[in-house]
């Protein structure tokens, strides 16, 4: 009797829980905060030196994602490609990758907080995903 009434239990917290999701078809959006990452999430790099970051994205949605990444780094900073573009399908992730240059001269502090903007099927999600640079 305790199991049937702690599984009813949880069957009505599950219940409540979706009723709570707008759109319950993308709910691993909301279960999953690391969908978006920068990798490494710290990197030490040197001035005037290239560094390859990627912005890894898991598409929860329900079908394939256009799936478009570009950085937001401090000004002065070369990214090459400005931006990717990859198709992701249903419940797979993808890596896209950037070749980043901080300037030879020191512009601002050692380190510095990039961001990866990520837009799915041309809806933007924003500034999702960031990263540390440390120029050493």
């Amino acid at each position: 009797a305790f199991l049937d009434e702690a599984l009813r239990r949880a069957r009505a917290l599950n219940d409540v829980l979706w009723g709570l999701i707008a759109v319950p078809e993308e709910a691993g959006f909301a279960y999953d905060p690391n969908w978006a990452t920068l990798y490494p999430y710290q990197i030490t790099a040197a001035p005037g030196e290239p560094f390859v970051v990627e912005a890894r994205v898991v598409n929860h949605l329900s079908a394939e994602a256009r799936t478009t990444a570009t950085l937001r780094l401090p000004d002065g900073w070369i990214c090459d490609p400005p931006m990717v573009q990859e198709t992701i399908a249903s419940a797979g992730s993808g890596a896209l990758r950037f070749l980043v240059t901080a300037p030879s001269a020191p512009t601002g502090p050692s380190r510095q907080v990039i961001a990866a903007e990520i837009t799915l099927n041309g809806r933007p999600f924003g500034p999702v995903a960031e990263g540390i640079v440390k120029i050493d």
